[in-house]
């Protein structure tokens, strides 16, 4: 009986520091939330339980603040606070700095709480281990590691220390530097790109300027510009995942699908399970008429990140190329599900509609194309694309 009772004693405090450990790490993002919501006009979103995984969470929203918990044994100790829309040191800095302060508040808290008397035993136990829990976050967080942890969409972040670090060596930067990178958060894209080019001309520019300058053209959608550009990346720098990544995606923007295909190869190399990648790999293989591969590639990406409408809307079009209208319907549904403003899924859609060739479908067919185009949609052909859905209708 003493064995069953210490089991289950056992049992209790393993379960209790798992719930305990969600609830600090909760506490310890909303104190970077809290911050980014003063200091930012953008939305802000916590996860506990991920790193941007929303399946199976419990949703709560208030404002421009979402909340993602999901109580998950195997990763019990994870969670993240995703901000948009400041390049400002100060603001940045007190944004990171939330979250441990947050920590630091709630162990000051909870050993007041602990020098009160009359604690039931129960209380002194769950109080002794909050305050071992926010102990650790404190630690763990402000402790600077260098080893990137993998987010749910492909992308890596770091922990509070090491994002101070950075942010501390940022700050050592000429005023070209920040100027440039506040102008980038302000979308003017051409002025950030000179004010960097400053740095680039004073031979004062590191990897981050140069990322940030190939970010601009991009953004331009000057991407043959950006290619070539990227030419003083990988001459100057050691070449990494996310350099492969942005060039196969660049290669499949501009149409050169081998070369795509051969930078998409080495970025899952080094990381085979980033989805944006396997989404565009599954792209180039449409592309190449590989629908086998590409099959393989958007169902895998999906499998990792299954909000991903890129992925669902290339799956469509990959179902549409084999003659799986029903699977092409069902892709494209759920893409305008989770974003009905998507321009490739319109796009795709059009294609769906176009493919039934009767008078209502080719008139969606029309209105899809036209709303793709609306969007920004990437197609080089789309005005001939309209003029056809427009003769098909009659026009």
């Amino acid at each position: 009986m003493e064995v069953l009772t210490g089991m289950g004693i056992a049992i209790l405090g393993i379960l209790s520091l798992l719930l305990v450990h969600s609830l600090t790490t909760l506490v310890h993002e909303y104190g970077h939330a809290l911050p980014a919501l003063l200091l930012t006009d953008g939305k802000v979103e916590v996860y506990v339980g991920s790193y941007g995984n929303i399946d199976n969470s419990f949703i709560f929203k208030l404002g421009r603040l979402t909340t993602y918990f999901k109580f998950n044994m195997l990763n019990w100790n994870i969670g993240m606070c995703q901000h948009y829309g400041t390049a400002n040191f100060w603001r940045r800095f007190m944004i990171v700095l939330g979250g441990p302060i947050a920590s630091i508040l709630l162990t000051i808290s909870l050993i007041i709480l602990f020098q009160k008397d009359g604690m039931s035993d129960m209380g002194w136990f769950y109080i002794a281990i909050f305050g071992m829990s926010a102990v650790y976050d404190f630690f763990i967080n402000m402790i600077p590691f260098s080893t990137p942890m993998k987010m749910h969409d492909g992308t890596v972040t770091y922990n509070d220390g090491q994002q101070l670090l950075f942010l501390f060596k940022s700050a050592k930067h000429p005023a070209a530097y920040s100027n440039g990178f506040n102008l980038f958060e302000e979308e003017k894209y051409a002025a950030s790109f000179a004010e960097l080019q400053k740095l680039m001309d004073d031979n004062k520019a590191d990897r981050s300027t140069y990322e940030k300058m190939v970010d601009c053209l991009i953004s331009e959608k000057k991407y043959f510009e950006a290619l070539e550009f990227y030419e003083n990346i990988l001459f100057r720098f050691k070449p990494k995942a996310t350099d492969y990544s942005t060039l196969g995606e660049l290669h499949l923007k501009v149409s050169n699908y081998d070369d795509a295909l051969e930078y998409l190869n080495l970025a899952l190399h080094e990381n085979h399970n980033n989805p944006k990648d396997l989404n565009h790999r599954g792209q180039v293989f449409i592309q190449l008429k590989n629908y086998y591969e590409a099959t393989f590639d958007l169902n895998n990406a999906l499998r990792l990140n299954n909000t991903l409408v890129d992925a669902y809307a290339n799956r469509g079009l990959l179902h549409l190329r084999t003659n799986e209208m029903d699977a092409a319907k069902w892709d494209l549904e759920k893409a305008l599900s989770l974003d009905e403003n998507h321009a490739l899924t319109n796009l795709h859609l059009g294609y769906f509609y176009e493919r039934k060739n009767d008078a209502d479908s080719n008139q969606l067919a029309l209105a899809a194309f036209q709303k793709a185009q609306l969007l920004g949609v990437e197609e080089r052909n789309i005005e001939w694309i309209i003029a056809e859905a427009r003769r098909s209708v009659g026009y």
